[in-house]
């Protein structure tokens, strides 16, 4: 073959998925109204190749930060020679909801660390109205995010969003001595994984119930 005519031909090959990309690019735009779309990208935006249920739901999406106390409970870590002491032992729980608004609106942000720099916090975007009202007189269901060993409560957001936008309560744990900042003896996780869960479980159905006060 003669040689120029070859490397036209190879030019022409590599250069032709980048013409591809160039006319394909415009499908790859967020879905989600101008405003937001066109400022930036949070985890949970729906990826063009996403499937059906990943899209969000009907409602916007509110979140507070609740830091409950579950008094009593066995200081497994601090064990000392058959003895094993008790605390009041904290837990901070991330809780998204339903609230008025366009889906897919508001803006906010989670803090994390990771376990080789607990010092260090770093901050995602998500899209949810911090402190925002919860919808009055609906009722929705409750789900439970319990995070993995070492972990968070912020690690799940763009999951906790979806499903509030769908009409879940989301409350998602920081198990004390489990997360990135926190971690310690495993077998603190094995006795109150469960423990820290029915306790949030609880607190949850009282703060939903009518007349407690809470927002």
């Amino acid at each position: 073959m003669n040689p120029t005519r070859l490397t036209l031909t190879l030019a022409l090959l590599l250069t032709a998925p980048a013409a591809h990309a160039q006319t394909a690019a415009p499908q790859t735009t967020s879905p989600l109204p101008a405003p937001l779309s066109t400022s930036l990208t949070v985890p949970g935006d729906l990826r063009p190749d996403a499937p059906e249920l990943a899209a969000r739901g009907q409602y916007a999406v509110g979140v507070r930060t609740l830091n409950l106390v579950n008094p009593g409970q066995l200081d497994i870590v601090n064990a000392r020679d058959g003895a094993v002491p008790t605390y009041d032992r904290p837990l901070t729980v991330e809780v998204w909801y339903p609230t008025a608004g366009r889906s897919g609106s508001g803006l906010t942000t989670y803090s994390d660390v990771l376990g080789s720099a607990p010092d260090k916090p770093f901050l995602t975007r998500g899209r949810a109205n911090r402190a925002a009202p919860a919808l009055k007189g609906e009722a929705f269901p409750l789900v439970i995010l319990s995070h993995g060993y070492a972990g968070s409560r912020v690690l799940m957001t763009y999951l906790a969003e979806n499903l509030a936008s769908k009409g879940y309560v989301v409350a998602a744990i920081d198990h004390t001595d489990s997360t990135h900042g926190n971690r310690a003896a495993f077998a603190s996780t094995l006795l109150n994984r469960a423990l820290d869960d029915n306790f949030v479980i609880s607190e949850m159905a009282r703060l939903g119930a009518p007349g407690s006060g809470s927002p």
